[in-house]
């Protein structure tokens, strides 16, 4: 099936060759043994048996705006709890602004497009990030069969950033597949599951592990230590079109700062700063010194919001691996 979804920025960059055991790598290693602690009674065979045998499917579908990459993600995690509770096998076909697999590839489950091409085969295209049907499909997925409801159709797809976990692991015509992947009622909710659910479904490319490598191996000696993350949106981003200047935080990096040097900073040997201002940024540097603060080179661009007419196919590429 063809929806004319092209692939805007490319991949221009080169991987360096892997001379040094990587400290990115050894951090996913300590992740996935500790979320594996945490969600040890979920049945990953049942998971990966409805991938590889379903042959019906479910896409997260991303041709156009779909959100920023918080939106972007609660919608993939959605689907994919949607998918599994319907025994459908799982996709995303992400390739705007970029194609995910620059960044993120299959971990555990192998979500890359393969349709079915047959004449028979029938399909169903939701997008209730642009049309108005979005809270009649959050009710459907709550209350209703919605294996009933689509059971004509081989392939849908799902254009959103809605958070359907709690609603469709509620659902009370799930509950046997539920309870046969064994899904705890602690994690009911998008935030609880989310970091199984991520670690599931991706690894990073060696390109993000090459860009994050040199800022681990300035922590290396406190490798087993948290990193502190500071994320500011002040808004008003002159990369981004019509953005709003967010007033009410202009003095938030200082009350963070002055939070975090009161209540964190013996626990956090490292502070990892994104934002959308590179005032900011720099004030962060400035106020602390460069080997405590670790941040990612390039430039300031919304994955979605971005001015179509001035970036470049490396910025908008850039952009988006920072």
């Amino acid at each position: 099936m063809n929806f004319n979804g092209k692939t805007i920025c490319s991949n221009t960059s080169q991987t360096s060759s892997e001379t040094e055991i990587s400290p990115f790598k050894a951090r996913l290693n300590q992740r996935l043994i500790y979320l594996g602690q945490q969600f040890s009674h979920i049945n990953i065979t049942k998971l990966r048996h409805i991938q590889l045998t379903s042959t019906q499917t479910l896409t997260y579908f991303c041709w156009r705006y779909c959100g920023g990459w918080g939106d972007r993600i609660r919608g993939i995690v959605s689907t994919y709890i949607l998918a599994i509770l319907m025994e459908r096998r799982f996709i995303i076909d992400m390739q705007y602004p970029c194609n995910l697999s620059h960044f993120l590839v299959p971990n555990l489950i192998n979500w890359t497009p393969q349709y079915r091409t047959d004449r028979q085969n029938t399909s169903l295209k939701l997008d209730p990030m642009h049309h108005p049907y979005a809270g009649q499909l959050y009710k459907n997925i709550s209350t209703i069969d919605m294996n009933k409801l689509w059971a004509k159709y081989d392939q849908v797809f799902l254009t959103t950033n809605g958070d359907y976990v709690a609603a469709a692991l509620q659902n009370p015509f799930f509950r046997s597949i539920k309870s046969q992947i064994n899904i705890h009622s602690s994690h009911l909710t998008q935030q609880a599951i989310f970091p199984f659910i991520f670690e599931l479904l991706f690894k990073p490319t060696s390109v993000v592990i090459d860009t994050i490598d040199p800022l681990l191996r300035k922590t290396s000696q406190n490798l087993n230590k948290p990193i502190l993350c500071m994320h500011i949106r002040l808004g008003q981003n002159p990369t981004i079109p019509k953005d709003e200047k967010l007033s009410f935080r202009q003095f938030l990096a200082q009350d963070m700062t002055e939070f975090i040097d009161r209540n964190l900073r013996q626990s956090y040997p490292s502070i990892f700063i994104t934002t959308d201002s590179h005032k900011i940024q720099n004030d962060i540097y400035q106020h602390y010194n460069n080997n405590l603060v670790l941040s990612i080179a390039g430039p300031i661009i919304h994955i979605d919001r971005y001015d179509k007419r001035r970036e470049s196919n490396r910025t908008r590429y850039t952009g988006f691996l920072k």
